[in-house]
């Protein structure tokens, strides 16, 4: 476990701020700058800054106009931007309908599930499984005596078209579910689960099944048993209708490991597992499964009932805490029909909340996007100027917290830092970022952010990181 310690040089520092040879302000800066420019960080790309709650302007900053892939931590722009312009309480909303006529028992005509793009179709809010809200649906339609449906059960998704794949993301990435396609009807995040378990000897097969039955996917195994203790080596390879993998690789010998493979268009998956909820109790379906795009006409239809989602700042709060790309894209698209027009109002909001555009770039609202590009600069103007929105209080804690929750859960464990680092982290090959906020002993918050790029060793950047944060937890 990594723990943020003050080496000699900060507790010497230290030692002469006691003697008043120093002042604080002068110990903490030689400390940062000692920091800043350690070998840990040395031929890496490198961006710091730190706030006081009372300036826009940093008292602190390296190299804070330098820009750098942000990665998750772009997430905070689109949490910001979704409370500010859909507000806290916002809901997702899908609507079961049905056009023709009940009958004894027998609608004569069509189903409609009308999508709204709620993501929370997942364990995350269905402790149970999402399937539970199927099985709600058709406890509904029998509350009503419907025992049969003549016609066809029919996904709407018009309130927004499917993006299956965002372009901007890397051609590797297709295959998993943290590249998600998002869509009016989402369904289980997204993704389908499928867990390997390996052989006893090296070149076993290694036999695949799928978490909650969901049989969607037709995948090939081209799996085999390695060696014991050898490394977890698996990849999966789709096939061009977006339906079918191959599933290549070695699993280590005697152990279990799972692959989270990405469904395309997934309002098919959620009518599939609809009806087969449906049969399951009773009601039989002699339709077809259809999927419709064209604006509904609702003076066609007659309404059965509104599935509400939770607030939108509850999902704001598992997409931080998490880091779910998913729910980052989800939220995103719920800002504008079109995902570009989408993009823009992400620009029109922070430039509302005064933070400046110069040359900031994003092309998702998760940040898996190599093509996006942020500074510190921007960063901290988010963080200034969030502090005096009505939002704040459901942003600030939707953040993880240092060695207590979220993607933060395991880090800064030490009691000087523990509880006391609200903070966004994002991290892909060769990147590794955070921001947010230090509470300070008077609670204050003090906003930073840091933009690391360009390194071979994870880990040791995210020691680096801990040490940072802990000699501002200690000095300042």
């Amino acid at each position: 476990m990594i723990k943020p310690r003050l080496n000699h040089s900060w507790l010497a520092l230290l030692l002469l701020l006691i003697m008043g040879q120093l002042s604080a302000n002068d110990a903490l800066h030689t400390a940062l700058q000692q920091h800043l420019t350690s070998s840990q960080v040395a031929g890496s790309t490198l961006s710091f800054a730190l706030w006081e709650p009372t300036s826009p302007e940093p008292v602190y900053a390296y190299h804070d106009s330098l820009y750098v892939i942000p990665a998750s931590v772009h997430k905070i722009f689109t949490a910001a931007t979704a409370l500010h312009h859909l507000g806290q309480d916002y809901q997702w909303h899908t609507t079961l309908a049905y056009q023709g006529k009940l009958v004894r028992g027998r609608l004569e005509g069509d189903l409609l599930v009308i999508g709204g793009g709620d993501p929370t179709w997942n364990e995350d809010y269905w402790e149970n499984g999402a399937k539970q809200l199927f099985q709600n649906w058709a406890d509904s339609l029998l509350t009503r005596g419907i025992t049969h449906i003549e016609g066809n059960l029919i996904a709407n998704v018009s309130h927004f078209p499917t993006r299956e794949y965002n372009p901007h993301w890397d051609k590797d990435d297709r295959p998993y579910y943290y590249a998600p396609a998002v869509s009016s009807l989402p369904f289980n995040a997204n993704r389908i689960i499928h867990q390997f378990e390996a052989g006893d000897k090296a070149g076993d097969p290694v036999k695949i099944s799928v978490i909650d039955d969901y049989e969607y996917f037709t995948v090939e195994n081209s799996l085999t048993t390695g060696k014991p203790n050898s490394r977890l080596n698996t990849w999966a390879v789709p096939l061009a209708d977006s339906l079918s993998y191959t599933l290549m690789g070695t699993v280590p010998a005697n152990t279990k490991a799972v692959e989270k493979l990405a469904l395309r268009r997934p309002e098919y998956f959620v009518i599939k597992e609809f009806r087969e909820v449906l049969e399951q109790n009773g009601i039989s379906v002699a339709g077809q499964i259809l999927v419709q795009g064209n604006a509904v006409d609702y003076d066609q239809l007659e309404l059965l009932f509104v599935q509400d989602s939770p607030h939108l700042n509850s999902v704001v709060s598992q997409m931080v805490k998490t880091s779910s790309n998913f729910l980052a894209e989800s939220i995103l698209h719920s800002l504008a029909a079109d995902y570009d027009e989408a993009l823009r109002q992400v620009g029109n909001t922070l430039q509302e909340l005064g933070v400046g555009m110069q040359n900031f770039r994003f092309q998702d609202g998760c940040g898996l996007s190599r093509d996006t590009r942020l500074s510190t600069r921007e960063i901290g103007a988010l963080l200034y100027h969030a502090r005096i929105q009505p939002w704040f209080d459901a942003f600030f804690s939707a953040l993880p917290i240092s060695g207590v929750d979220g993607t933060l859960s395991n880090r800064m464990q030490d009691n000087k830092v523990k509880g006391r680092v609200f903070a966004k982290t994002g991290g892909m090959t060769g990147i590794s970022t955070m921001a947010g906020y230090i509470q300070h002993s008077d609670e204050r918050l003090l906003a930073f952010a840091i933009l690391n790029s360009g390194f071979k060793n994870s880990a040791h950047i995210r020691q680096w990181q801990d040490e940072l944060l802990g000699i501002l937890c200690e000095m300042y």
